[in-house]
């Protein structure tokens, strides 16, 4: 099953080089406009086998304080 994702692996890293701020959802989404049907978990698995992480991070408002000392 894996060599079916695998055979794509251009066109994912080409979206993800495009919209690095996407989620997984809007990768398939994605790829399924174009005709290839992945599951989110078969993507979080291709990822994986990369070392890509996709972590999304709040911004943090900056402290409101200064150090005093």
């Amino acid at each position: 099953r894996s060599q079916a994702i695998e055979a794509q692996a251009g066109r994912i890293l080409a979206l993800m080089a495009a919209r690095p701020d996407s989620t997984l959802e809007e990768l398939r989404t994605a790829l399924s406009g174009a005709g290839h049907r992945f599951s989110v978990s078969a993507l979080s698995r291709f990822f994986k086998r990369r070392a890509i992480t996709l972590k999304k991070r709040r911004r943090m408002r900056p402290n409101g304080t200064d150090r005093m000392s």
